[in-house]
């Protein structure tokens, strides 16, 4: 082509004519869901679908661009957990929460588009318990949940709960004490059976209950029980009428008779003694031979003979008596009385007036030298002979006479009533020794009298005069007026021991004789005397001093 060109000259313009290539295009793109906007070649696309742009490519021939816009999807989640209340920190994401809640967590998914991830925390509860207990310490030791207690204290154990937290479950233990008492208690006898605590007791002895104490735990109690005896003792006393009233304890008697005494022993315990008083005839009718003729059915021998004498206690009058030759020689002088029928005595009197004379028997010849004699008194049942009294000194060397020397025989049992029975007194060298030769020597007797007596002694306060003569342990009787006591004696009665003691007197020895007449104690020297050994009864002390002998009554109750 052919032209002018801005000059004005040809301008030949040659056509080179060629085809160009138009283009086309397909665009794929993919959005997010939650965000499908998308602008393409300047125009905006809110939605998925195919979309052309024409333009001219840069060849100058069109191009045809086709997008294809598809959506890509979104993704959410949603977690829940629960966590546990004393452990509440949980980290999601990298991110620690503190506290229950709802939580988002913003990422890109595969597909490059949001995912948001929604945490929902919540916290289950962890569990405490607390438990309170109380036990006897009897239940010790104390397993609970696996712990173990052996006092008094407070232990927690561990458990996983049902929602799968901790379980604290805490025990607080009390131990209550058992307790324990014992009791001592003393009672008397008279109180048995005895009952304490529903436990009896018959005897001393211990025994325990089981109780229930303040707190609800066993309570040992023990009982030592010591049961003291209720005393009771008897005393049998037999006295003669003389002896009214008889005074016993405060109580008074006139006649034979039982009283007891009620009173609390050394224990405190109520004791009984009881006195059976028997009283006799200690005086019943005797029978007396004054010889002032020739004896009826008596028996003189071996020179023994009834003749006249001076009686001293006559003023030295005439009078008849059974004279005796001295003793010399071994053949004594005997003198049997008649036959007697006995009443039942325990006890015979043997009561005679003895005198000492030279051979003319006269007031005028006193003897001044005797040979020292005794008697020995049998009494007979038929031929068999019985020793009564041995060896019972007669008075020592003249000018002498004794009126009124009596001795008790103590017979016992073997004189039942009606029993014939007969004495024999019997004049012998002192003691059974020597050979006197003094013949002009003359023992006058006289004024004998046979008592049977039901006593088992003669008491205090007989009408016979103090002898100071004992055969065989066996004692005369006590003065009429005896003097005025020089010794306490104290505690009377007693248990077991007495005393002694007087501002003036000293105790040289003393004797203790039974109602029989019979030594069964002697002390030397001693004012504290020891009866432990002796039954309960009646009883005479003898005090010897070196001035006096004093007699006084005790009795012994236990």
């Amino acid at each position: 082509y052919t032209t002018t060109n801005r000059v004005g000259c040809d301008s030949v313009a040659t056509l080179n004519l060629t085809t160009k290539a138009t283009s086309t295009s397909t665009t794929n793109v993919a959005v997010c869901a939650n965000t499908p906007t998308y602008t393409w070649n300047g125009i905006v696309r809110n939605a998925p679908g195919t979309y052309t742009y024409t333009t001219t490519n840069r060849v100058g021939c069109d191009s045809v661009a086709t997008l294809i816009l598809t959506t890509k999807a979104t993704s959410t989640s949603t977690t829940n957990v629960a966590v546990c209340s004393n452990t509440p920190t949980y980290t999601w994401n990298g991110i620690v929460r503190n506290a229950p809640g709802t939580y988002t967590y913003k990422t890109t998914n595969r597909v490059g588009c949001d995912s948001v991830a929604t945490l929902i925390l919540t916290t289950k509860p962890a569990t405490t318990s607390t438990t309170l207990i109380s036990i006897c310490s009897n239940q010790l030791p104390y397993i609970w949940n696996g712990l173990t207690f052996t006092q008094s204290g407070n232990q927690t154990a561990n458990f996983i709960n049902t929602v799968g937290c901790d379980s604290a479950a805490t025990l607080f233990l009390t131990v209550k004490a058992n307790s324990r008492s014992t009791t001592n208690i003393t009672i008397c006898s008279s109180s048995t059976p005895y009952t304490w605590n529903g436990l009896t007791f018959i005897q001393s002895g211990s025994q325990t209950a089981t109780l229930t104490n303040s707190q609800g735990c066993d309570s040992l109690a023990t009982l030592n029980l010591n049961v003291n005896p209720v005393t009771s003792s008897t005393t049998n006393v037999t006295i003669c009428e003389r002896e009214l009233p008889y005074s016993w304890n405060g109580f008074s008697f006139v006649q034979t008779g039982t009283k007891t005494l009620n009173y609390l022993n050394s224990n405190g315990c109520d004791s009984t003694s009881t006195l059976n008083l028997t009283v006799l005839n200690c005086d019943p009718p005797c029978t007396t031979e004054n010889f002032s003729s020739n004896p009826v059915g008596w028996t003189l021998s071996q020179g023994a003979r009834v003749y006249n004498y001076n009686n001293p206690s006559l003023n030295c009058a005439n009078d008849i008596g059974i004279v005796t030759p001295g003793v010399g020689g071994f053949v004594p002088p005997k003198v049997k009385s008649p036959t007697f029928i006995s009443t039942g005595a325990r006890n015979i009197k043997v009561s005679f007036d003895i005198f000492v004379f030279d051979a003319n028997t006269r007031c005028g010849s006193w003897k001044n030298y005797f040979c020292p004699t005794s008697i020995d008194v049998f009494y007979y049942i038929g031929n068999t002979r019985y020793i009564g009294i041995l060896d019972f000194a007669l008075p020592p060397n003249g000018p002498q006479y004794s009126p009124n020397v009596f001795m008790y025989i103590p017979v016992g049992n073997t004189l039942p009533i009606g029993t014939a029975y007969s004495i024999e007194i019997v004049f012998k060298p002192n003691n059974g020794i020597g050979n006197c030769i003094q013949q002009n020597t003359k023992y006058v007797l006289d004024n004998f009298s046979f008592c049977e007596l039901q006593c088992p002694v003669c008491p205090v306060g007989t009408s016979a005069k103090l002898s100071s003569y004992s055969i065989n342990n066996y004692y005369l009787s006590e003065p009429l007026n005896p003097t005025v006591n020089k010794f306490k004696i104290w505690p009377v009665p007693t248990s077991n021991i007495i005393n002694l003691s007087s501002k003036t007197e000293r105790p040289i020895k003393t004797e203790i004789i039974d109602l029989m007449g019979k030594v069964v104690m002697n002390t030397k020297n001693e004012r504290l005397i020891n009866l432990s050994t002796l039954q309960i009864g009646t009883y005479y002390l003898r005090i010897f001093t070196s001035n006096n002998v004093e007699t006084q009554k005790i009795e012994i109750l236990r």
